[in-house]
Parts: structure tokens; C-alpha cells; sequence
């Protein structure tokens, strides 16, 4: 990767790394208000986590712990581990905490929640160059890119669903957001030197697994899939009290 080549990368992913962590905590600080709890505790806690995911994952990708060269067989379940577990951690939180649920569950906060994913364009678009310049494998750089683009693109859509209560489109696009990482993943191993690696391309994903270009899958990712599952609930739950309350209003005209 020329010097230009990597300035570019760093701006245009580290800077929505950074702005990710920004918007996340303030939609915590903003569910925190709505439902009445102390802020500063709140917003403290999640930035003390998303700094310290941030510093681990990263130093693990600057070692070279995802390169395959580096630490052979054990890249993969490496990468495996690191994708999995902030997701994992935050599911079980979810599920077990009431408090977080409380905290992921006020309506006023669940436009923000798709329209956070609207970054997700620029590395997307990142990606796309990448791989047209031959940096990254163009069955790769550019299919994931434009699908990162296209989903950033429509949570501007989601976000006017959300808000409206049209939840049908918005589930869809929060179904088709985690669908576009799970063919990223995948493309990204099958194109990285390893035990997946079934799509012979020069050159290969290597440099997707390493710094700079590492922070989008270990860091940004997993906050893009809690936010997507945060959405889901939120939209699930809302359809079955409408289809409830029609039922009801339907029964009492009867």
C-alpha cells in the first residue's frame, strides 16, 4: 500500500471509527435522559468500554494477531473470538440486564439507532476504491464496499420508517444490514491465506485483517450488529403491540 494510499485509508476509516464512538455514546447519554437515569454514569461506563474494545482490538491487529503469516492457524479463531465476543457480551447483557434493556427500549431514541449505520458509506466507499485500484481483491473490495454503501444509503431510509412507524421496511433493511456483513465476512476469508481460503485472487485480503483497514471489522462491526439487533427488538416488539391493539380495536366494534 503506496504513502497516499495509506493516508487515505487512515483518514476515511479511523475518522468513522472515531465518529461511531462519538454518536454511540451519545445515544446512550440521550436513553439515559429519556428515561430518567444519571447520565455521567452512564455515558462513563459506555465510553470506558468502547475505548478499551478500541485499544485491544486495535493492538491485536497492529501485532499482526489476524495475519495469517504471524500467527498461522491461529488467525482465524483469533478473529473468530475477537468479532464475537463484544456481540456476545452485549446480547447476554441485554438479555440478563434491566437496566440495559431499559436503556435500549425508550422509542425516542430508535430513529438514531438506524441512522448511525448511515457511516457505514464511507468506509463502504473506502472498500470499492480499494479494490477498483487493486489493493484489495475487486471480488471482495468492491462487492462488500457497495453493500456497506448501499445499506449506509438506506438507513437515511430506515430512519424516516422508524420515525413514521412504517417498522415492515425497517426490519427488512436491518435484516438486509446484517446479511451484508455476514457475505463480508465471508468474501474476506475466502480471499485471505488460511484454512477458508477457497478464492484463489492476487492480491489477496490480508491487508482487510490488518491496521488500518482492521478497525472496520474488529471495532466498527460489532457495534453495527448490536445496533442492528437494538433496532430489531425495538421494531419487533412495536408490530406485535400494534397487531394487539388493531385486534382489540377490532373486537370491541364487533
Amino acid at each position: 500500500m503506496t504513502t497516499p494510499v495509506q493516508i487515505f485509508v487512515q483518514v476515511f476509516t479511523a475518522g468513522p471509527a472515531v465518529a461511531l464512538a462519538i454518536l454511540v455514546t451519545a445515544l446512550i447519554a440521550r436513553s439515559a435522559g429519556a428515561i430518567g437515569r444519571e447520565q455521567n454514569t452512564y455515558v462513563t461506563a459506555g465510553a470506558l468500554v468502547l475505548a478499551a474494545w478500541f485499544g485491544v482490538s486495535t493492538a491485536i491487529a497492529a501485532a499482526g494477531g489476524f495475519n495469517p503469516a504471524v500467527t498461522g492457524d491461529f488467525a482465524v479463531p483469533l478473529l473468530a473470538v475477537t468479532l464475537s465476543l463484544p456481540v456476545a457480551v452485549g446480547v447476554i447483557a441485554g438479555l440478563t440486564s434491566p437496566a440495559i434493556r431499559r436503556l435500549i427500549s425508550p422509542s425516542s431514541i430508535q430513529p438514531a439507532v438506524v441512522a448511525v449505520n448511515a457511516l457505514r458509506m464511507i468506509p463502504g466507499s473506502v472498500f470499492v476504491v480499494l479494490g477498483l485500484l487493486g489493493v484489495l481483491p475487486a471480488i471482495f473490495g468492491v462487492t462488500a464496499g457497495a453493500g456497506d454503501f448501499l445499506v449506509g444509503l438506506g438507513a437515511l431510509f430506515a430512519y424516516r420508517w422508524v420515525s413514521s412507524g412504517r417498522w415492515g421496511r425497517a426490519l427488512v433493511w436491518n435484516v438486509l444490514g446484517l446479511v451484508d456483513f455476514v457475505n463480508a465476512a465471508a468474501l474476506g476469508l475466502a480471499t485471505t491465506p488460511g484454512p477458508l481460503h477457497v478464492l484463489l485472487t492476487n492480491p489477496t485480503s490480508v491487508l482487510f485483517w490488518m491496521q488500518p483497514l482492521a478497525v472496520v471489522p474488529i471495532f466498527m462491526v460489532p457495534i453495527y450488529v448490536l445496533l442492528h439487533l437494538t433496532s430489531l427488538r425495538y421494531l419487533v416488539a412495536s408490530r406485535s403491540k400494534a397487531t394487539i391493539s388493531r385486534a382489540l380495536k377490532l373486537e370491541a366494534t364487533s
